[in-house]
């Protein structure tokens, strides 16, 4: 799977975490690095369930969050550098931009909720010019 210059390309596994529970690990490549100033495309949430990004080549890359209910609120937009080595995990329902990496080639392990339902929302901003720059 192949979206905004990030590739799935390998599901590495389905943890299961007792019960109904199950969490699916998979590691995604951002084979560019983002250019900046970068036109934010589009915004996303996890309604149901969080998840989890770790650089594996622990190379920075950028944080982009909002609040919101339905829809994500703007003025709440804010960046962030996540410093080498360094992951999150977004709480259900943060709305948040796709990977954004700084660096060719960056690899990343992706955690999220197995068997949930429709558990992605997704706001395209085509009409929004917001970048972010240094």
């Amino acid at each position: 799977m192949t979206r905004d210059g990030v590739e799935n390309i390998r599901h590495w596994a389905l943890i299961q975490a007792g019960g109904a529970s199950a969490v699916n690990a998979h590691l995604f490549l951002q084979a560019e690095a983002i250019q900046l100033p970068c036109r934010l495309q589009v915004l996303e949430r996890h309604p149901i369930g969080s998840q989890m990004f770790m650089p594996v080549n622990k190379e920075p890359y950028l944080i982009v969050v909002a609040s919101g209910d339905s829809q994500p609120d703007l003025s709440t937009l804010r960046c962030f550098i996540a410093s080498h080595g360094q992951g999150i995990v977004y709480h259900p329902g943060v709305w948040h931009h796709p990977l954004l990496a700084m660096s060719d080639k960056s690899e990343f392990l992706v955690a999220d909720p197995a068997d949930v339902g429709k558990n992605l929302e997704e706001v395209f901003m085509s009409e929004q010019n917001i970048f972010v720059r240094k």
